[in-house]
């Protein structure tokens, strides 16, 4: 995130999708595209293909010229350019922000609540997650929700309090209640529907 003037713009952050290839079984126009791009764990050649379906037809990609066998590796990717897809009106690489959703998950909270600025700093300080969560490590919060913030001293930590303060004062920021509310309802809360 950043500013160009006082509006707050998000670049995405991937400039590649990291793509499972076993996805082209879901949907077979990838194939093609998966073809022209980085790829690891593929099989190369049929003698090292272990996928029982394929070696029981004689429909085999590799047969037919193709580089990469997608269904033979439960661990193959690609790196697909997602401009690929659709071309540039199906990817946006910046936009601006308009709304920011702080996460949290109980059974007791409504499921959206507009939070004032003070409060959504004072969330995103401490790192906490709020209500019930599943640990996943043992580590602990990391301030501003970031474990890679190396720098804690007081200056630099003033300094990300008045990013935040900047950008949650430019945006509207809303509690989401995953506990109460799927992403569905919180679409249809947020568009009006």
């Amino acid at each position: 995130v950043r500013f160009s003037g006082n509006v707050p713009m998000a670049d995405s952050a991937e400039r590649k999708l990291f793509v499972p290839t076993q996805a082209v079984a879901a949907y077979s126009p990838l194939a093609p595209l998966f073809d022209g791009c980085k790829c690891e764990n593929v099989v190369l050649r049929k003698e090292e293909c272990r996928n029982e379906t394929c070696l029981a037809t004689d429909d085999c990609r590799l047969d037919r010229g193709s580089p990469f066998c997608y269904d033979a590796s439960k661990k193959a990717y690609a790196m697909l350019d997602p401009y690929w897809l659709d071309g540039p009106t199906k990817h946006i690489k910046r936009t601006t922000l308009s709304r920011i959703f702080l996460l949290r998950n109980d059974r007791v909270s409504p499921p959206l609540v507009k939070a004032e600025t003070e409060d959504a700093l004072r969330i995103l300080e401490t790192g906490e997650s709020l209500g019930a969560r599943i640990d996943i490590s043992a580590s602990a919060p990391a301030v501003f929700f970031n474990p890679h913030l190396l720098d804690h001293s007081s200056d630099n930590m003033d300094g990300q309090r008045q990013f935040y303060r900047r950008l949650l004062n430019s945006t509207s920021c809303y509690l989401f209640n995953s506990g109460a509310a799927s992403a569905e309802d919180l679409f249809q809360i947020i568009s009006g529907k």
